[in-house]
């Protein structure tokens, strides 16, 4: 089965895509936090799991470097993000093997939304949202 994940650019600083990206996601009832280990993860190079400490922002516990983190919809099941520092902004793919399809379809709606009515104009000649089928 393939991979299937959808990409977005952000045409701004991590600092400020992230928290886009984990609100759109905490809407969807995601959380940061497992809720079964009360922990942040994130994946290293080798692909072995790396707990983040929570520091009271989501600004202050995610950091470019770290390169991936899961969001938690429940204690097994979760959305694996992963990111790319680029031109003009910050690449986030999220990964929706076993996403539920409601789940997904909202997803993408509201990144839809989010670039049509607030980044539109940044965009030169870029991809702003993507389907993807590994």
């Amino acid at each position: 089965m393939p991979t299937k994940l959808c990409r977005v650019l952000i045409p701004d600083s991590f600092d400020n895509a992230f928290p886009l990206g984990a609100d759109v996601l905490s809407e969807l009832g995601a959380s940061l936090v497992n809720p079964a280990t009360e922990k942040i993860t994130s994946w290293n190079e080798e692909g072995g799991p790396v707990e983040l400490d929570w520091r009271g922002s989501v600004k202050q516990t995610v950091r470019p470097q770290a390169g991936s983190v899961q969001f938690w919809l429940a204690s097994d099941d979760d959305i694996f993000v992963c990111w790319t520092l680029k031109e003009p902004g910050v690449e986030f793919d999220f990964y929706l093997n076993g996403v539920r399809i409601e789940t997904a379809k909202c997803l993408i709606a509201k990144f839809v939304e989010i670039i049509l009515t607030r980044f539109m104009h940044a965009y030169q000649d870029e991809t702003a949202l993507a389907l993807r089928f590994e």
